[in-house]
């Protein structure tokens, strides 16, 4: 069982909730054993109860999987999607019994017990809604109305995209683009805002802002967005002929001119000052316009 646990992650196993207790916030990243470790804060929590995380824990890097027999809810903080790394040592958390629910939070790296890079979770749960997950072969994922199942989520690899943590950005065309949960209206996991609809996971897309008018749209994306300098555009594979870039500030100024390839396009954009600047692809069939926020 394949799941793409990397964007946002809310699944619901049946919802059983209560007050958070002391002692059940989880204060380190290290799975060393420690009170505050994830694993011993799941094995001294009581049923039915909730674990959560230290606002300076944004990751948890585990030795070995973590056995759970008992109805708990754990949580990361809304909008920040909380990394568990499996570190490629076993399944991320192995369910025996109990109702468990999972909010907020990025798996990644789980090995199945065949070692079989993928299942990050074993047992089984239904999902919370609006969840993108690529491939299901142990028939354990019971999909929601609003989930996609079976879809190549067409992400950009783990990497520093803006914000605390790295993220996967959401590429041309993929279905995590205004699929996520429309009430929800909270920054993404780099704290950007949301652009229309809300994307599924940690990475809000820019989107394409062009002028909707022109009959054929040179449809482009860039990522990472907010980024450092290295950028990635990507033009569609069927545009033909010269496709060119124009880098314009606020002021106006055209600061950076390139030409681009259709497919994907790597770009050095670390020689401009921090600030938002408006990236102009055209092509004889067309144009479109997208927004780059550059900080450093």
């Amino acid at each position: 069982m394949k799941i793409f646990t990397t964007l946002l992650f809310s699944l619901i196993f049946l919802l059983a909730t209560s007050s958070i207790a002391t002692g059940q916030i989880v204060t380190t990243g290290i799975d060393d054993g420690s009170p505050g470790a994830l694993r011993q804060v799941i094995a001294n929590a009581a049923a039915g109860s909730e674990v959560i995380f230290a606002t300076a824990v944004v990751a948890v890097e585990l030795n070995a999987e973590i056995v759970i027999d008992k109805t708990i809810t754990i949580s990361g903080l809304p909008g920040l999607n909380l990394i568990i790394d499996g570190n490629n040592t076993g399944r991320i958390f192995n369910i025996l019994g109990g109702e468990v629910v999972l909010n907020n939070l990025t798996l990644r790296n789980g090995i199945a017990a065949n070692g079989t890079s993928g299942q990050d979770v074993s047992g089984m749960y239904t999902s919370n809604d609006y969840n993108l997950v690529a491939s299901d072969d142990a028939n354990a994922f019971t999909p929601a109305p609003n989930d996609q199942e079976g879809v190549a989520p067409n992400i950009g690899p783990l990497e520093d995209n803006g914000g605390f943590t790295d993220t996967h950005a959401l590429r041309q065309g993929s279905p995590g683009v205004d699929g996520g949960d429309p009430t929800d209206t909270f920054n993404d996991q780099r704290d950007s805002s949301i652009v229309g609809r809300r994307d599924i996971g940690a990475y809000e897309s820019e989107g394409v802002v062009g002028i909707q008018e022109i009959a054929q749209i040179v449809n482009s994306s860039v990522y990472p967005n907010p980024t450092r300098g290295q950028v990635t555009i990507d033009v569609i594979e069927t545009i033909k002929g010269q496709i060119s870039l124009q880098v314009i500030a606020v002021t106006g100024q055209i600061v950076q001119k390139s030409t681009l390839n259709p497919g994907t396009n790597n770009l050095d954009m670390s020689q401009l000052a921090p600030g938002m600047y408006q990236l102009q692809v055209s092509s004889a069939e067309g144009f479109s316009t997208l927004k780059l926020l550059i900080n450093k």
